[in-house]
């Protein structure tokens, strides 16, 4: 263990962040995810991008919304996915539009999908496909 706590930042693990520091992060996080929203971006790329610590953007999501960051970020993507498959016309396959939002393991995808919405993916398209008019 001593070998890794060299090359840990101990920044990024203690958080001495006050209420208006968590909130403000929280929201320069979420506008980060949202323009970084169609690739698959790590919480260590979300800190660095805007400048804070794991521990306090872990802190800020947990608080306000009771899932890690990490979550946030997947069930951000997975929305996306399925307003996207609502949307499409019948041509466009589940695949396609599960690549566009970073998504590139089909299985774990789908597993995630199904987590999240109580359905496969194509099954929403297919559902999308028999309410057109």
């Amino acid at each position: 263990t001593a070998l890794l706590n060299i090359h840990m930042d101990p920044s990024d693990y203690s958080d001495i962040s006050t209420m208006p520091v968590r909130s403000r992060t929280l929201s320069r996080a979420i506008d980060y995810i949202e323009d970084n929203r169609f690739d698959a971006i790590s919480v260590v790329e979300v800190c660095k991008g805007i400048s804070t610590s794991i521990r306090t953007l872990d802190r800020a999501f947990k608080e306000r919304f009771a899932i890690s960051p990490k979550t946030y970020i997947k069930r951000r993507r997975l929305a996306g996915v399925n307003l996207e498959l609502l949307a499409r016309s019948e041509t466009h396959a589940v695949s396609d539009v599960a690549n566009e939002w970073g998504f590139w393991h089909m299985g774990q995808f789908a597993k995630d999908y199904t987590e999240q919405f109580g359905e496969l993916p194509s099954e929403t398209l297919r559902r999308r496909k028999s309410f057109r008019i």
